[in-house]
């Protein structure tokens, strides 16, 4: 699969970060859905599992920095165009911490975060996070707190 998304990749001239979707039978065929030309909510999960090194990741952020900077690719992401490219070494899964009433048909909770205590961030976890302790939920902006990818 990675094998035909480098070669669609080749063949539009797209050099960036991106999301290609494919849905995959019992029989492990692959049928191609669509492609994104930019990264999606859950790219936190392919950095995750996309190790280049002991506990080293890639940052997908980061080559869109560069590449729209005129950069070019880090040298990691340029590996993987030399045709290294980066393997799954586990499982990854992304949960979203939310502020909001199940009572209230999911309306923001409001008001402060009293506690706020986040994981202990460690090579296979990872929280993604505005908040801190004693911020304050207000009705305006989405009420997701922080993502913890492990």
């Amino acid at each position: 699969m990675s094998e035909q998304v480098v070669r669609l990749c080749q063949a539009v001239g797209y050099e960036s970060a991106g999301t290609i979707e494919f849905l995959v039978d019992k029989q492990q065929n692959f049928y191609f859905l669509e492609m994104n030309t930019r990264l999606q909510v859950e790219h936190p999960v392919t950095e995750q599992v996309a190790a280049i090194g002991e506990n080293e990741y890639v940052d997908l952020v980061k080559a869109m920095l560069w590449i729209g900077a005129g950069w070019g690719f880090p040298e990691e992401i340029q590996q993987m165009r030399d045709g290294h490219l980066v393997h799954p070494t586990h499982h990854a899964m992304e949960a979203r911490i939310y502020a909001e009433d199940p009572l209230r048909g999911f309306l923001p909770s409001t008001g402060p975060l009293v506690p706020y205590v986040e994981p202990t961030i460690s090579p296979h976890v990872r929280v993604d996070s505005g908040v801190a302790p004693g911020h304050v939920v207000t009705p305006f902006y989405d009420p997701m707190l922080s993502k913890v990818i492990a």
